[in-house]
């Protein structure tokens, strides 16, 4: 897996500010992500919304027909309220109310409202990501169900080591290996704004000589020093029960053609 692990390089209906070069924009870099793996068994990427994307499944097959595709899903309801944090966090998103932010959604799918530090404006339609059932039946039938593996969000959380031993079987690979498994990116809030535009909404020049002439484990460096300055990790704050109710109600249609889709019975996501 390459440093950068988001690269969002297939996947071309996905509206990418050009601007954010940290999303890899040719066919060069994005092979050179993948030049130490040269003489690996298997080499991937996890750019998350090649799922969301409409022509990225079919991209990827085109790039390299033998794929193997893992997919993590988590209940709606609780993925879009962590995504929002998430980019918020990030600077991504300038909307912090979460009820705002999903109001926001109908300007944004026209391109209105998009914050200055966000790079692929698709990341802020939140009830278009969870779109699962017809996400995922797009990957089974361009790869065939035995090649696409499905992993539930909540078995992840509760028996990581188990979990993650089934991947490494699907994959084919060497299930002896056992890494840390440390929680990488969990609830922050941010507490310098300025701090953290300086780093989001810094100019292309710059961000061209960090991809060219800066090693990326640097570059990681100092964006992670940053952000422990900018932001500090804290509970995020509960949902309001309300809306919670509401998006449950909303979103079970979706859950119920998911648990057709899996052979899994779902519905509990929309009865918590």
């Amino acid at each position: 897996m390459p440093e950068r692990k988001e690269p969002h390089f297939l996947g071309s209906d996905l509206r990418v500010l050009r601007k954010f070069t940290y999303y890899t924009p040719n066919l060069n870099r994005y092979l050179a992500l993948f030049k130490e793996g040269q003489s690996k068994k298997r080499v991937g990427e996890a750019s998350t919304l090649y799922l969301k994307s409409r022509m990225a499944a079919s991209e990827i097959k085109e790039f390299s027909p033998h794929a193997s595709i893992i997919i993590m899903l988590r209940n709606p309801v609780d993925m879009i309220h962590s995504l929002h944090a998430h980019v918020v966090d990030l600077g991504a998103e300038d909307i912090e109310d979460f009820e705002r932010a999903l109001e926001a959604e109908t300007d944004r799918s026209r391109g209105l409202k998009i914050p200055k530090g966000c790079g692929i404006v698709d990341s802020l339609l939140y009830r278009d990501i969870t779109r699962f059932s017809e996400q995922v039946g797009r990957y089974f039938k361009i790869f065939g169900r035995e090649n696409v593996y499905v992993i539930n969000y909540d078995d992840f959380r509760d028996n990581t080591p188990a979990v993650y031993g089934t991947v490494l079987n699907f994959l084919e690979v060497n299930s002896n290996f056992q890494p840390r498994f440390d929680v990488i990116h969990g609830n922050r809030q941010v507490r310098s704004k300025m701090l953290r535009h300086l780093w989001v909404r810094r100019p292309l020049f710059l961000q061209h000589a960090l991809m060219d002439y800066v090693p990326l484990p640097v570059t990681r460096g100092v964006q992670k020093s940053l952000r422990w300055v900018y932001s500090r990790p804290t509970p995020r704050p509960p949902m309001n029960p309300q809306l919670r109710k509401s998006l449950q109600v909303e979103f079970r249609p979706e859950v119920e053609r998911l648990s057709e889709l899996l052979g899994q019975d779902l519905t509990h996501w929309c009865n918590e």
